[in-house]
């Protein structure tokens, strides 16, 4: 599961990829924060911007991700999708008990 077949930062050194990462998480949140603070139809390029950023960061994360053997790989990424899960069935249990004390359920 790739969103970059042919992905420039494949390869690069770890320590580069770190302060690649940091560089681009940075962008990301200063968006996000942009978006919070103006108004949604103010540009529309700050969408495509945002959304870049993010793009950006993933092609990082899929580069250190590719470091690793695809057992490795295939093991995390479902441990992930088993905490997401669990997540969101507690999410679920939760509405339902907020529904009991506070009505609406």
């Amino acid at each position: 599961m790739k969103y970059f077949e042919q992905n420039i930062m494949n390869g690069v050194d770890m320590h580069d990829l770190h302060d690649n990462l940091h560089k681009a998480a940075g962008v990301v949140e200063s968006n996000i924060v942009f978006m919070l603070t103006h108004d949604a139809d103010e540009t529309r390029s700050a969408d495509v911007d945002m959304c870049q950023s993010a793009y950006n960061t993933i092609a990082i994360l899929e580069a250190i991700i590719a470091e690793y053997p695809e057992d490795v790989v295939e093991k995390a990424l479902a441990n992930v999708r088993s905490d997401m899960q669990k997540i969101e069935e507690r999410r679920d249990e939760l509405k339902a008990i907020f529904g009991i004390l506070f009505g609406g359920c």
